[in-house]
C-alpha cells in the first residue's frame, strides 16, 4: 500500500510546495523547509522515497530513513 503514497517537493513560481498524488498540501518559502517536511510525513507514515522536483526539470529522490533531519541542508 505504501507504493501507492507518493510524496513530492515541487518547485513552483512562488516556492516549494509538498504534494500527494499531485494535490497540493502546503507551500514553503525554501527548499530546506519543504523537504524537511516531506521527510517528516515520509517517515510518520513509513515511506521509504521522496521526490524532489526542480523547475528545470531534475528530479531528485531522498531516502527519508537514511537521512538525519537535524542535519539536512539543501
Amino acid at each position: 500500500m505504501s507504493q501507492n503514497r507518493v510524496y513530492e517537493v515541487v518547485q513552483n513560481r512562488s516556492g516549494w510546495v509538498l504534494r500527494r498524488h499531485r494535490v497540493s498540501l502546503v507551500e514553503f518559502p525554501t527548499q530546506e523547509q519543504a523537504v524537511r517536511a516531506g521527510l517528516a510525513v515520509c517517515r510518520d507514515e513509513g515511506l521509504t522515497r521522496l521526490h524532489v522536483r526542480r523547475a528545470d526539470g531534475a528530479v531528485e529522490e531522498l531516502d527519508p530513513l537514511m537521512l538525519e533531519l537535524e542535519t539536512f541542508e539543501v
